[in-house]
């Protein structure tokens, strides 16, 4: 008897160790989340300047080459929403995957496709 509660103490005590590192990693994984979020604006503001340089010095090399200059701007504005449609169109091709397809196949009992039991050996 004192065996078993020895056992029970022992694996309580495994459980809350292990339950102790996992919420340590967490805390560090969300940590680190932070900071790449927080990178990631930073450097997003930097290339957002310097996309608008780029599409500045682009206008005033078009009107320097005769050009009007409302002409110049139409036209980075216009490669500038395609290049915004571009992206769109990737955003939406990954937001299908926020539906976790294959988890709710692998939970429908009636989809072939989801059946994850393993064969009998």
């Amino acid at each position: 008897m004192d065996s078993g509660k020895a056992l029970w103490g022992d694996l309580r005590g495994l459980l809350a160790d292990h339950l102790k590192l996992v919420t340590l990693e967490l805390q560090k994984a969300a940590e680190s989340v932070v900071f790449i979020v927080v990178y990631g604006i930073v450097a997003g503001v930097l290339l957002a300047s310097a996309w608008v340089g780029l599409a500045g010095a682009m206008v005033v090399w078009m009107t320097e080459h005769g050009l009007a200059t409302s002409m110049a701007l139409l036209l980075a504005a216009v490669f500038n929403l395609l290049g915004a449609l571009a992206f769109a169109v990737a955003i939406r091709s990954k937001c299908r995957m926020f539906r976790l397809p294959a988890t709710l196949r692998s939970l429908d009992p009636g989809d072939p496709r989801g059946n994850l039991q393993r064969p009998p050996q």
